[in-house]
């Protein structure tokens, strides 16, 4: 079934984003039905483990080198012994779930105060969930609960989002 942001994905991104997005690449994070409905404590979750290419990637892309993701021999030397994920790479996981899975395709991530709790070492499974907390009494905005945790259950990364949600949502939501 093609969604609203397939055709809009179609439409604006011919190009290599656009085949990403409609082959469903997206970290794994697309659902093949939107929610019609929010309710209070309603989560989703997604996992991945970040490669040393991925890491090297976002480096790239970012312009953040730093050692401590990308030279095992230097992150030696530190307190986590080997190289750590990117703590936005993490992020970018609940992005891709508060954007694709819930509140889903056309909310927008409007605040976020975030902790970073512990390293992800690279090449280790990352949990990444989103939890409804509340819902703005007159605006199409949701609060959740967001986290990340390794693959022994340790948080991550903790805090809190607030995106900005389909009027339809929100009117069937509250």
């Amino acid at each position: 079934h093609i969604t609203m942001a397939h055709a809009a994905a179609k439409r604006l991104f011919p190009s290599r984003i656009g085949q990403i997005y409609r082959a469903g690449r997206c970290m794994g994070t697309i659902l093949p039905n939107q929610p019609t409905k929010l309710t209070l404590g309603q989560s989703v979750e997604v996992t991945k483990t970040f490669t040393p290419d991925d890491v090297a990637n976002f480096a790239e892309l970012s312009g953040d080198c730093n050692p401590l993701h990308l030279d095992a021999d230097y992150a030696a030397k530190t307190m986590f012994k080997k190289p750590i994920v990117h703590g936005v790479l993490m992020n970018g996981l609940l992005s891709g779930l508060l954007g694709a899975q819930l509140p889903g395709e056309g909310s927008i991530f409007l605040w976020q105060d975030i902790a970073f709790k512990a390293p992800l070492f690279v090449g280790s499974p990352c949990t990444a969930r989103a939890q409804v907390l509340e819902f703005h009494q007159t605006k199409p905005i949701v609060t959740m609960k967001i986290e990340c945790l390794d693959g022994d259950g340790q948080v991550l990364m903790e805090g809190s989002a607030k995106a900005m949600i389909r009027q339809e949502l929100y009117d069937a939501s509250i």
